[in-house]
């Protein structure tokens, strides 16, 4: 046995072509809805959330729905009402994995053993199943790159939807196209983001159908209880209450981020140092505008007696007339250098080698 045909044998094939029923005899009778059809023919008790979807015309659902509800049961039975009832049609399954969407085509297949219908692989998709009629359900992975290149879909239908790739989904959108077929997305809510949060909040006409734990009569209160006191109360009345919140995984509350996009903020009263003729600049920052003119640099000296305080570089007939005035050295204290200064215009304070040879030589003498 190959790959294929071990991957088929997983699915019902029902029973021989020759014992199963007519397509009109297993056909949606006019005097029967279809929840009433299926309550018929499988036994199944539905509640009035699945009496809703099942008998709903809108060609968008929407449905947020707690986790272990039956939705991928109400899922099955109406991807298998679309089928038995558009001879030639196409229905899509598509799920974040192959795996669950394989489930939910497994739960189609179930019912049409349960009929009494013969079906078998379309012979070009891994997981199909293809009725009498020709009409064919597919299931098919949460991947962008595989979902791409079908046509004609009658029924797109998103399974967990909240965790599904925005890509994926985007990608799957035009197979309804040329069909103005029908879409159903399905899922627990995964926090405020991705397509599913954005549908179910957005403006458009979708069917919106909330079913939290508390109205499913499958699950108990005692259940319930028991989840609660285990689960963070985030998490909790995500998968079980439908609730779109943070779980204890988010470091900024959603609702914080919603309000980043808002302009509507009360008006704030302003301090004197807000209004809008208040100077922001320190009060001890001149305004460069009225700054006033720089006056001409002041040599400050040292005071010294009126015969040392002659400058010899101005005398005409001195050696030195005309020299620059030296930089100060930045290593000579300002002690050191008044000293040197004032030696230099006492000459006779430094002792006799600095006097001239003449008088030198007089006072040899």
């Amino acid at each position: 046995m190959n790959k294929r045909q071990s991957l088929l044998t997983r699915f019902p094939q029902g029973r021989a072509q020759s014992e199963a029923p007519s397509t009109h005899d297993i056909s949606l009778s006019s005097s029967l809805s279809p929840s009433d059809w299926a309550q018929q023919n499988f036994g199944l008790t539905l509640d009035p959330a699945q009496r809703q979807i099942l008998e709903s015309p809108s060609h968008r659902i929407i449905v947020n729905c707690s986790r272990q509800w039956g939705k991928s049961t109400t899922a099955a039975l109406r991807a298998l009402l679309f089928a038995l009832n558009h001879p030639r049609s196409t229905t899509i399954i598509l799920s974040p994995s192959l795996r669950q969407s394989g489930e939910l085509l497994y739960k189609v297949a179930s019912f049409t053993t349960q009929l009494n219908l013969k079906t078998k692989s379309d012979g070009i998709n891994r997981l199909s199943l293809r009725f009498p009629n020709a009409a064919r359900v597919i299931a098919l992975p949460g991947n962008e790159h595989t979902t791409r290149g079908f046509s004609q879909v009658g029924l797109l239908i998103v399974d967990e939807a909240s965790r599904v790739l925005d890509s994926n989904y985007l990608a799957a959108r035009p197979f309804l196209a040329t069909t103005n077929g029908a879409l159903m997305l399905l899922s627990t809510p995964n926090g405020r983001r991705g397509f599913f949060y954005k549908e179910w909040t957005g403006p458009a006409p979708w069917t919106r159908i909330t079913v939290p734990a508390t109205q499913c009569p499958r699950i108990s209160e005692e259940f319930l209880e028991d989840e609660r006191r285990s689960l963070p109360a985030a998490l909790f009345r995500q998968e079980y209450l439908c609730e779109f919140s943070g779980t204890q995984y988010h470091f900024i509350r959603p609702e914080l981020l919603d309000n980043l996009g808002t302009t509507d903020f009360p008006a704030l009263a302003l301090s004197p140092r807000q209004h809008p003729d208040h100077d922001p600049r320190p009060p001890h920052v001149p305004d460069p505008n009225n700054i006033p003119a720089a006056a001409p640099h002041d040599v400050k000296r040292h005071p010294a007696s009126p015969s040392t305080n002659h400058d010899h570089r101005q005398d005409p007939g001195h050696a030195n007339a005309g020299a620059p005035h030296p930089l100060p050295n930045p290593n000579t204290s300002p002690a050191t250098t008044s000293s040197r200064d004032s030696n230099e215009a006492n000459p006779r304070a430094q002792g006799p080698e600095a006097l001239p040879l003449a008088n030198q030589k007089e006072r040899t003498r």
